[in-house]
């Protein structure tokens, strides 16, 4: 108030008042005037300072009583019980309409770094409507934000996937960096400028380090796109030195650090999303929204800082809403990454399934083929080893098959193994094993038959297939006629006994003739 120091005070020419980080180097003078004559001494009014990042407030109420002219209100923004402190996220003071037509009152700021600071006088009722709403909008951001978290750690404990785990970490850091940076941890208890300062630093450097690990997860970075994977994980360093710089009380290097990498951080994100969305993983689609929107939020609040957007509009909540909206989004696209992801395996499944089949089947006849059956008879053999159940084998072989080839050709000859290989697949059984032996011979594997039943099976197999008759040429159809031995498992024999005995069956059915059965003898 002296005349040497009074004359330091230079008028504000922006709306706002801009903070330097020293507490002891900004102060503000302003004056209430014309308040209608009614009024004076009576109405009650609301100083708020609408920027939740000021650590130190002093205001100075004219008060004839005081010695000094003036009494001093040191600002807080938890304590109660005090008439003149409103407890808000923000600091704000009842200002009673005073009892003359114009009074100057004084401010002492502080901050632990530059920050802009909208004076805003209210009326009592206004302000209580205002500070309504506020709190609603912020419950509903924290609220959705605590939801998406509270989702995908669900999804965490029941699926083990560590990507889930570090969008928790990531929104976590988010929300008590906003709470925090908006006041409202303040609004509850007093942790103290300092403390609070540095509690904000280092929960803004965790969510910049988690947003960086998620993002390599999602986009798979180090598998699809190593160059872009190493751009973006500098940020996580980034991230470390904002911790330790707040551990440290550099706040304005925490600060300067912290803006580089908000407004470079997104945008490297958005280009690997973009090249991995090239590349054809379409879920990045919505990753990219959900940096927009941040950037978006981040972009807005910045602008009011500087002056450029009306100091009326709520930059906090919209500030806040960028990563709200991010959080969503980013739901969506782990959910579209897990669908993704069960479509590819789906396919890959399908992928293997048409493999496998491919591997055990024979191309010509759909049967399975020599390698499967020998698969099938080992397995087979010791589960009957195991239960004591019978296990019954047939191999049989097209007569005269070589003069059919040398007389009608072999896509003739294809045609008669074909129809045999249908006539076989029609009278067994679905767990029966048909398969093509190799060239005209074929077997069939009988799990839990006996020999008399398998007979049974053999001569429908016969007695069909010669039913059939082949138009091969021009000239009148023609009977093809198949030989079959057959075998039972002896106790104690292996594979190759079954099949050595049961081919001895087979030659003695061509000795005697050819189109019949003929079982091996005991």
């Amino acid at each position: 108030m002296a005349p040497p120091i009074a004359q330091r005070l230079e008028p504000n020419k922006t709306s706002p008042v801009n903070v330097t980080g020293d507490p002891e180097k900004t102060w503000v003078r302003f004056q209430l005037r014309d308040i209608a004559p009614e009024a004076r001494g009576k109405a009650r009014w609301v100083l708020e300072l609408n920027c939740s990042i000021v650590d130190v407030v002093e205001l100075y109420v004219p008060d004839a009583g005081a010695k000094s002219g003036y009494q001093l209100v040191k600002g807080t923004r938890s304590e109660r019980g005090r008439s003149a402190i409103i407890p808000f996220r923000n600091y704000a003071f009842h200002v009673d309409a005073p009892a003359v037509r114009e009074a100057t009152y004084y401010l002492r700021l502080g901050s632990f770094g530059p920050s802009t600071v909208p004076l805003v006088l209210w009326r009592e009722e206004a302000f209580g409507t205002y500070a309504m709403y506020d709190y609603f909008s912020f419950g509903l951001i924290y609220g959705v934000m605590l939801a998406m978290v509270l989702y995908n750690l669900f999804i965490f404990l029941s699926l083990r996937k560590g990507i889930y785990l570090t969008y928790v970490l990531y929104m976590l850091s988010f929300i008590f960096y906003f709470l925090l940076f908006n006041g409202h941890v303040a609004a509850a208890v007093n942790l103290g400028g300092r403390n609070s300062q540095v509690m904000e630093w280092v929960f803004l450097g965790g969510a910049i380090f988690f947003s960086i690990s998620f993002c390599e997860r999602f986009l798979d970075l180090s598998t699809h796109t190593p160059f872009l994977h190493r751009v973006v994980a500098f940020f996580k360093g980034v991230a470390l030195v904002i911790i330790l710089l707040g551990l440290l009380d550099q706040h304005e290097a925490a600060a300067v650090v912290s803006n580089a990498a908000g407004a470079l951080g997104p945008i490297n994100l958005i280009i690997a999303a973009a090249y991995r969305w090239r590349q054809g993983f379409g879920t990045a689609r919505f990753y990219i929204l959900a940096n927009l929107s941040f950037i978006l939020g981040t972009l807005i609040y910045v602008l009011w800082t500087l002056g450029i957007l009306p100091v009326n509009i709520p930059s906090n909540t919209i500030f806040t809403l960028g990563p709200a909206i991010e959080a969503v989004l980013l739901s969506f696209a782990l959910a579209d990454r897990i669908r993704a992801l069960e479509k590819e395996k789906l396919v890959l499944d399908r992928s293997r399934a048409l493999y496998k089949k491919a591997s055990e089947t024979d191309g010509l006849t759909g049967l399975y083929n020599k390698s499967h059956l020998m698969q099938r008879l080992e397995a087979e053999i010791g589960k009957a080893a195991q239960t004591g159940r019978p296990l019954s084998f047939i191999i049989m072989d097209v007569d005269n098959f070589k003069h059919y080839n040398d007389t009608y050709g072999h896509p003739e000859g294809d045609v008669v193994l074909r129809t045999l290989a249908e006539v076989i697949t029609a009278e067994i059984r679905d767990h029966d094993a048909g398969c093509r032996y190799g060239g005209e011979e074929f077997t069939v594997v009988f799990p839990n038959v006996e020999a008399a039943q398998a007979l049974k099976a053999a001569e429908r197999i016969r007695q069909g297939f010669a039913g059939w008759t082949f138009q091969p040429g021009s000239g009148a159809g023609v009977s093809v006629t198949v030989s079959i031995g057959l075998d039972q498992l002896l106790p104690g024999e292996e594979a190759a006994g079954l099949i050595r005995r049961a081919d001895q069956a087979l030659y003695q059915a061509k000795q005697y003739g050819k189109n019949r059965v003929v079982p091996a003898p005991d």
